[in-house]
């Protein structure tokens, strides 16, 4: 489709579901007020349940979006910005974060 023929349409009482209402979530969920729509919100320990023949995922006006925060470029140099250097440090025999295994309960 071409950006010429996108229509747009209007979001007020639309409900829109948010996964998560963490910092994010919340943020969306605040957003989407301010356009007079209505929110419904679960845990992500709730989308175990949500499995391949759950009802909301047969709904035509059910939109279901995976959760990408770590892929915009921005965050994608960081990663790449990061992993360069911590390879650089290892090999210069000066490791930096290293993450540290929890210690055994007993």
């Amino acid at each position: 489709m071409h950006p010429g023929q996108l229509q747009g349409f209007d979001l007020r009482d639309k409900v829109v579901g948010v996964v998560g209402s963490g910092h994010i979530g919340r943020h969306v969920i605040r957003i989407a007020q301010g356009f007079a729509m209505r929110g419904v919100a679960c845990q992500r320990a709730d989308l175990r349940t949500l499995v391949a023949d759950h009802v909301l995922l047969r709904m035509p006006n059910v939109v279901v979006t995976p959760h990408s925060a770590f892929n915009p470029r921005e965050a994608v140099g960081r990663i790449v910005e990061t992993t360069v250097a911590n390879i650089q440090a290892f090999l210069a025999g000066q490791p930096q974060n290293l993450v540290q295994r929890a210690p055994r309960s007993v």
